[in-house]
Order: structure tokens, then C-alpha cells, then sequence
């Protein structure tokens, strides 16, 4: 019997225990199909003396990124105070993604995450990746040309 539904368990437990206020999961919205995760990133634009500037965007592979209608599993730990829905519906959400040239990658910015939880009375409370943790060139290389699950 094969151990890759252990190895996929233990694979996710191992993400969401590191860097699970990271992580964003998304899927079709309404369908048990295309499943993926969006990362918060933070990137660090400029520094001056007196303040940093910050960009912040959730990246993900292009392919999931290109549905219409998209729903994002909301857990408790990503938010202040607990929010009443466990799903956030996204429409023309194909249309809120830059793809990146032939990288495989579609970056979303945030404005519009922290806009819709002002507006239901709770934040975001969220770890962001950054460059400092960020997968190298050569991580990527490694990953080879298939799609993985995260």
C-alpha cells in the first residue's frame, strides 16, 4: 500500500504548523476541484529613515489563479476578532491576479482582503513570507515542471 495519502497529510500538517498564518487555501468556488494555496509575501520596496514601504500581495501557481469564481477557506487564526463565515467568495476573481510571465506564478495585492475585513469588523492577522524565507531559484528548479501539491 502506498504511503503518498500519509506523506500528503503529513506534508500539509508540516506547512500549516511553520507557516500556516502564511497560507491562504482557495479553491472553485461551489466544486471540490482545483484546490491550491495563496502565500501572503511582504515585499520590502524602500527603506528610508524615517519609514519602510511595504508592498503585500498573496502568490500562487498561475493555473488555480485563472478561475472566475473562487471561495478562500477563512481559519480562525488569520483574523481578529473570529469572523462569522469560514468562506470568502471571490467573483471575476481570475481578473484580481497578475501572472508573471512563463514563472508559473500570479501575484493578488491584499488592498482588497483588508478592505473586505474593515468593512465586516475584523483584520487580518496573518504572517507574511519574505525574502528572507522566500524559495531560491534553485529551490524552484528543484520542484521540476508538474504541479505538487503544497
Amino acid at each position: 500500500m502506498s504511503d503518498l495519502p500519509d506523506l500528503h497529510s503529513a506534508t500539509i500538517d508540516a506547512i500549516v504548523d511553520h507557516v500556516g498564518r502564511s497560507t491562504l487555501p482557495f479553491q472553485r468556488a461551489h466544486r471540490e476541484e482545483q484546490h491550491a494555496t495563496a502565500f501572503w509575501f511582504n515585499e520590502l520596496v524602500e527603506t528610508t529613515a524615517e519609514d519602510e514601504v511595504i508592498r503585500q500581495y498573496l502568490v500562487t501557481a498561475s493555473e488555480p489563479a485563472g478561475v472566475e469564481l473562487a471561495e478562500f477557506t477563512l481559519r480562525p487564526d488569520l483574523c481578529t476578532p473570529a469572523m462569522s463565515a469560514e468562506k470568502l467568495m471571490m467573483i471575476d476573481f481570475a481578473e484580481g491576479w497578475t501572472h508573471l510571465g512563463d514563472l508559473g506564478v500570479a501575484v493578488m495585492p491584499t488592498t482588497g482582503l483588508h478592505a473586505h475585513g474593515a468593512r465586516k469588523g475584523w483584520s487580518w492577522t496573518t504572517d507574511e513570507i519574505t525574502e528572507g524565507i522566500a524559495a531560491t531559484e534553485e529551490d524552484i528548479a528543484g520542484l521540476g515542471e508538474h504541479p505538487i501539491a503544497a
